[in-house]
């Protein structure tokens, strides 16, 4: 029966908001549990404010403030050992440390910390061996560190925010499984946030670092566990970092940098010593002065689906780091966009490097260069070690210049570009598309294997690379893939590379001789056969195909072509053709009905009557109204094809019948004058005249 009272009791003072609350107008240990508020601001000059030794204790300041001025105590402090605590809206200053809770050797359990702030302290906060434990809402104002835990682990951090501290906002050592999330670092001399050594299962995500030294940094110093581990950097906003964005350096494996945003910084990711399994993926880096992202010395790295934009220095930049896989990523607005340095065994595939001062430049050993595209950008320089490297559908857009080509091997170093100038297509030659290429030797030339991509419908036995360095010439050594749409060469010489078709230039045949002529009328005249007049010299092709290609021994560097065009322009083509690549070819016909004038074709109103509407005749290919048909005028010339084709007209628009009609009717009258002696009209002269009709011969 006590029981039930009591807890009746306990019930109904809750309801009606009664309190247990025991006030604190002093500075004082606390060492049983309960609930205890702040009457007033509180100040000490000797040790420690307030000090919680007990478990089970909510202390609410009420924003009033706390403070131990003597240079070594703390404000509040919360023992190591001293379980679910909750320290609330307390303004901590002027202390060794605004709010310290735990200690060495012994974990301090489910501790909160609620909508405090912290000023003008060594240590806004200090945390040490803290475990499951909430820090939420608070505020480092001016502080040599802002928030500061170490030993700590399994413990949530967020919608915190740290300004203006001399060192670091947030700094977390030795501290694996917490969670830092949706916090603001702004201002902070070092970091924004800092994971520091011996941390590992850590999350970073949604934060946002403001103009700080660096925004984010995961280092550790020495070796094994003493080297973060198992970081994961999320959704985060970094913008302003003086140094670095996001700092990666001395870690153990499995750093993981996703979705973040950096605006303006040095290095926008700046990843040394990295470890194994580096991941950086999906990040969108802008505005930097050395380089967007810089990796070194981190094996085995990964790079992927970045967008990287906008920096005086390099775009991305992979150094001494073996075994890269660089995929996907767009660069661009760098003086140098993707650099491959020192760091053999790698790969580079599906990315996009634009307006860039250098595209790429490849100086390592064993590479494998795969499906990326340089747009509008610099050349691709390679340099170092060329030995392993292959590079295959390397696609150049640059102006008017489109062309994908690869090298398979190549000795030496070399400056690739679209050429700033493209040469004319020499006689006999037809340029494929836009596929012009410029590869220059740095250096000493030596052997190179490179390959031409080249689009469906282009006619292959007549395809070919040329080179042109001062004049056009033939690689001696190359071959066409048809499998593959590629003209591979091997060449001697280098300069501006394309692709062309050859066509035949085909002279005018001369007539073939006739096995029995008729002998010459005026033997002495007319001009001779071999004379300058355009007679065949002895020993001519007489009317033989000329292909555009000239014949190149065996071995030989090439040779130079100079095959003359059949035509130069229109007006060397007959009207119903064009001069194209230098030769006439045929125009179409626009119609059934016109005329090719001037090389172009025009259309007829008209080409016969038939082609005009009732009542009109085609005159001059134009149809015109037909003119009235005149009986008695008489007329010649054009005239009388007029009315000819006026009566025509109309007598095609009488019925038959009545023409049959009227046939009949004329043809019985002029048999019935006949009969009775008559004359018909026009016939006075005649010499023979009729008998009347009835009278008998005797």
């Amino acid at each position: 029966m006590n029981t039930i009272l009591r807890n009746m009791l306990v019930a109904l003072l809750v309801l009606t908001g009664f309190s247990f609350a025991v006030d604190v107008s002093t500075c004082q240990v606390i060492s049983a549990p309960g609930t205890y508020v702040l009457t007033g601001d509180l100040t000490t000059d000797s040790g420690d404010c307030i000090t919680i030794r007990s478990d089970d204790v909510d202390l609410y300041c009420n924003a009033h403030s706390v403070s131990a001025t003597s240079g070594t105590g703390y404000a509040i402090y919360v023992t190591e050992g001293s379980d679910n605590v909750l320290v609330d809206r307390c303004l901590v200053e002027n202390s060794m440390g605004g709010i310290r809770a735990g200690g060495p050797g012994m974990e301090t359990h489910n501790l909160a910390l609620r909508g405090n702030v912290a000023r003008n302290n060594a240590f806004g906060y200090e945390l040490i061996w803290i475990t499951n434990s909430l820090i939420e809402g608070n505020t480092a104002w001016q502080n040599t560190h802002g928030f500061y835990m170490t030993a700590s682990r399994i413990n949530s951090i967020r919608e915190n925010q740290a300004y203006l501290s001399s060192q670091n906002g947030f700094y977390f050592a030795d501290s694996p499984g917490n969670r830092i999330m949706n916090n603001l670092a702004a201002q902070n001399n070092v970091a924004g946030i800092v994971v520091a050594f011996g941390s590992g299962q850590v999350y970073v995500e949604g934060n946002e670092m403001s103009d700080n030294g660096i925004g984010l940094s995961i280092s550790g110093a020495g070796s094994g566990a003493s080297r973060p581990a198992s970081v994961w950097v999320t959704g985060n906003t970094i913008t302003g970092s003086a140094e670095s964005g996001i700092l990666v350096s001395n870690t153990v494996s499995t750093i993981e940098l996703s979705g973040n945003t950096i605006d303006g910084a040095g290095y926008g990711i700046n990843a040394n010593s990295a470890g194994s399994n580096f991941l950086i993926f999906n990040n969108h880096v802008r505005n930097t002065r050395e380089a967007a992202a810089l990796v070194s010395f981190t094996p085995d790295a990964m790079i992927s689906s970045n967008t990287l934009e906008h920096g005086t220095g390099l775009g991305l930049a992979v150094i001494a780091s073996p075994n890269y896989d660089v995929e996907s990523n767009l660069i661009s607005h760098f003086a140098e966009g993707l650099r491959l340095s020192a760091s053999p065994g790698g790969t580079a595939t599906g990315n996009s490097i634009s307006f860039s001062g250098t595209a790429l430049r490849l100086e390592s050993a064993n590479s494998m260069l795969d499906g990326n595209e340089l747009y509008e950008s610099g050349p691709m320089l390679l340099r170092g070690d060329p030995s392993g490297n292959a590079i295959y559908f390397m696609r150049v857009i640059n102006g008017a210049t489109d062309v994908t080509f690869g090298i398979a091997f190549y000795s030496g170093q070399y400056d690739i570009s679209a050429p700033s100038f493209r040469p004319a297509a020499p006689a006999g030659y037809t340029p494929i598309s836009t596929s012009y290429l410029e590869i220059l030797p740095y250096g000493p030339a030596g052997t190179m294997l490179a390959g031409f991509q080249y689009g469906d419908g282009v006619n292959e036995s007549t395809l070919s690379a040329l080179v042109w360095n001062g004049g056009w010439s033939v690689p001696a050594v190359q071959r066409v893939d048809s499998a593959d749409n590629r003209v591979e060469v091997e060449p001697s010489s280098y300069g501006t590379f394309a692709l062309m078709n050859r066509y035949a230039i085909i002279d005018e045949p001369e007539p073939e001789p006739d096995p029995d002529p008729e002998p010459d009328p005026d033997p002495g005249g007319g001009s001779s056969g071999g004379g300058s007049s355009g007679g065949s010299s002895s020993g001519g092709s007489g009317g033989a195909v000329h292909i555009g290609i000239p014949y190149v021994p065996s071995g030989s560097g090439g040779t130079t072509v100079s095959v003359e065009p059949s035509c130069t322009s229109d007006s060397g083509c007959a009207s119903n053709e064009e001069c194209s690549g230098g030769r006439c070819v045929s125009l179409i016909a626009g119609s059934s009905c016109g005329t090719f004038r001037d090389h172009e074709w025009v259309d007829y109103e008209c080409c016969g009557t038939e082609d005009c509407g009732a009542g009109e005749v085609c005159r001059g290919n134009a149809c015109v109204p037909m003119e009235a048909l005149s009986i008695n005028a008489t007329s010649t010339g054009s005239e009388t094809q007029g009315s000819d084709e006026g009566m025509g007209r109309l007598l095609a628009d009488i019925p038959w019948w009545v023409l049959l009609l009227l046939l009949l009717m004329v043809g019985g009258g002029i048999y019935a004058r006949y009969r009775m002696g008559g004359k018909a009209e026009g016939e006075e002269g005649s010499e023979e005249e009729m008998p009347p009709a009835g009278k008998e011969e005797e």
